[in-house]
């Protein structure tokens, strides 16, 4: 068991230096897959590669899915400027304790664009939408290590063309739990997204476009003070041919019914908050939109059966 975890952590270490040589960045497909997803992990900076607990698991790590003891559902919607949508859902079914299956959809795209001629002068309305469904599968070795896997099926329809295709993702977390007054886990997480991943188009040129590898190592922290629990994240990410980035966080739970966070997202400051009572949860994060300089309020709900 030992000699395996260490191979897999061996090959991931690989790949995440092979990528992280790179610090230029470039235009490249599929970069809805890379617009963070989920309120919680917004407010945190972004920094959610070892704590993946909640329903965007299956964006941040898979490898996480395990933490998650119950039926959960849950959603996000962001409210982003120039007409653009995007919203994400999940479901997260675990099964006996030692393995955890989840689906989700991850929509983002802008709606009745007006086209025109060369004269300025009105054509037709088109759409231009992306979208992912996935399937994750986690298998718990133990109460500290989730292996986990995911199926992506991507769609991209713009005007009248429409390219679909396939994508992979793989994580690992692994959680430490400690028993005294202060220290309650130390969690460590490895997440290789769109692995081989790629789609193509239904036009006469046939055209495949590849989607770049996104790597992200992290560390979650959590602590009890005055048994209310503090986490302390850290993260860095790199997409092949992009500058590396940084990411942090710190979350602080209130009687275990609201949340405060503040989180540094490469050179932007995000802010978040929750709400919880019951096993239901709503969840809010103010965030620096990924392709301008104005603002993404991002609302989250999450349900515990």
């Amino acid at each position: 068991m030992k000699y395996k975890l260490l191979t897999i952590l061996f090959i991931i270490g690989i790949l995440s230096g092979s990528l992280f040589a790179d610090d230029y960045s470039g235009g490249q497909a599929g970069a809805f897959l890379r617009i963070p997803v989920g309120a919680r992990a917004a407010g945190l900076g972004n920094s959610f590669t070892a704590v993946a607990d909640d329903i965007s698991a299956l964006y941040w790590n898979p490898g996480g899915l395990f933490q998650i003891k119950s039926f959960t559902l849950g959603g996000m919607y962001s409210l982003m400027s120039q007409d653009r949508i995007h919203n994400y859902a999940s479901l997260i079914i675990p099964v006996k304790s030692i393995v955890t299956f989840a689906i989700s959809g991850n929509q983002f795209g802008i709606f009745d664009i007006y086209g025109r001629d060369e004269c300025g002068n009105f054509t037709e309305k088109y759409d231009d939408s992306e979208s992912a469904i996935s399937l994750a599968v986690c298998k718990s070795i133990g109460k500290f290590l989730g292996l986990g896997f995911t199926v992506k099926y991507l769609r991209h329809s713009l005007q009248n063309g429409t390219a679909t295709g396939l994508g992979y993702d793989a994580g690992i977390l692994i959680k430490f739990g400690f028993n005294n007054n202060l220290l309650n886990s130390i969690r460590l997480g490895f997440m290789a997204q769109d692995i081989d991943s790629n789609i193509k188009w239904n036009t006469d040129s046939s055209t495949k476009e590849d989607i770049p590898i996104t790597m992200r190592i992290g560390s979650a922290l959590e602590l009890k003070i005055k048994n209310n629990p503090l986490l302390i994240t850290f993260d860095i990410s790199q997409t092949t041919n992009e500058k590396m980035i940084f990411h942090a966080g710190i979350e602080k739970w209130l009687f275990n019914i609201l949340a405060l966070r503040v989180g540094i997202n490469d050179e932007d400051i995000n802010f978040g908050a929750s709400f919880r009572i019951t096993g239901f949860q709503i969840d809010y994060a103010f965030s620096q939109d990924i392709l301008e300089s104005e603002a993404t309020n991002r609302f989250g709900v999450q349900i515990n059966f």
